[in-house]
């Protein structure tokens, strides 16, 4: 199988006068209208269909709430509406709402005048591609260029992970073994993949913020989430103290592709692979042959055509990762 990205967790508010406004309504917050006209009217706009939510109390302070299947809507007593996806509602909304884009639905939440994305979480699901034992060989040897200062790494009967970041920093990185968990959960061997490795983005505020921007301005999921990635967190086969940019990149295996690659510089480490490259081409509508299209390009071609060229001659096409 190969590697996908996708939406995981999403939680936002939009003003509830902007949100009255589009109704036409003329009453000073979402409270003094019933309820079931409100939930029904969420439903509605936001592509919920006729999903059965149950009602709940104290939730953030709103004075409605309603949930279900990881989605929850709240408002009332505040001056905002929330809607959250949890990843389990994130799978259940794509099957709601089967024409869903969620860059779509995101500039959507944007339009507001007022609105706040206060989490996103992007994952990338890989099958096979990585070894989580290695992984973790590498994060206790050191070997890895990072812009995160902690990690912690848990090894148990339930759970092996890394996760990179503090609790209460805006972007945190985690990596673990999504087969054992599904296992752990209760879930049949059968439906299970095997060696399921996720590397799933929690993003916050301003980071998410700033992830969107690169989402639209490259046009692809793909292409912002391994920018992320090749800034962030780097493993290295040997790796230099003196200058960690000019470590060498690991190969961590006979099937990640840049390792592979004889240069008489020492090869950065990154974990963009052709496969991401050959998603990430397309980096702007603008036209090519003139003005900014013409400089972005030229940048983009001067830095990676060596390297590009060199990979997709030997490997073609293909997606080579840590393993």
């Amino acid at each position: 199988m190969q590697p996908k990205i996708l939406v995981d967790y999403l939680t936002f508010t939009v003003g509830a006068r902007c949100y009255l406004e589009q109704w036409g309504e003329d009453v000073d917050g979402l409270e003094y209208l019933a309820d079931t006209d409100v939930l029904t009217s969420l439903c509605h706009d936001w592509h919920f269909g006729n999903l059965q939510l149950m009602a709940r109390k104290g939730l953030y302070g709103y004075m409605y709430a309603y949930v279900g299947g990881g989605i929850t809507l709240a408002w009332g007593g505040c001056d905002t509406v929330l809607i959250q996806l949890s990843g389990q509602g994130c799978r259940l909304y794509e099957t709601l709402y089967p024409d869903l884009d969620w860059l779509t639905l995101i500039q959507q939440i944007r339009a507001y005048k007022v609105h706040n994305i206060s989490r996103l979480d992007i994952a990338c699901d890989t099958f096979g591609q990585l070894s989580m034992d290695n992984l973790i060989k590498y994060t206790f040897a050191g070997r890895y260029v990072s812009r995160f200062r902690d990690y912690l790494v848990s090894i148990g009967t339930k759970e092996r992970s890394i996760i990179w970041g503090a609790p209460s920093s805006r972007m945190r990185l985690r990596i673990y073994d999504k087969t054992m968990e599904r296992l752990r959960a209760g879930r049949s061997v059968v439906d299970v993949p095997e060696k399921w490795i996720r590397l799933e983005y929690q993003l916050r505020d301003n980071a998410a913020d700033s992830f969107i921007s690169a989402w639209r301005s490259t046009g692809s999921i793909s292409a912002a989430y391994f920018g992320i990635m090749s800034n962030q967190l780097r493993y290295v086969k040997f790796k230099d103290e003196d200058n960690p940019q000019r470590s060498v990149m690991t190969t961590c295996g006979q099937n990640f592709w840049a390792g592979r690659i004889k240069s008489r510089r020492p090869t950065r480490a990154v974990w963009i692979t052709t496969w991401t490259i050959s998603q990430s081409m397309c980096l702007t509508r603008l036209d090519p042959l003139s003005g900014p299209g013409l400089r972005l390009w030229t940048m983009i071609w001067t830095s990676l055509q060596g390297w590009l060229i060199t990979a997709t001659s030997i490997f073609g096409n293909s997606c080579y990762w840590i393993n």
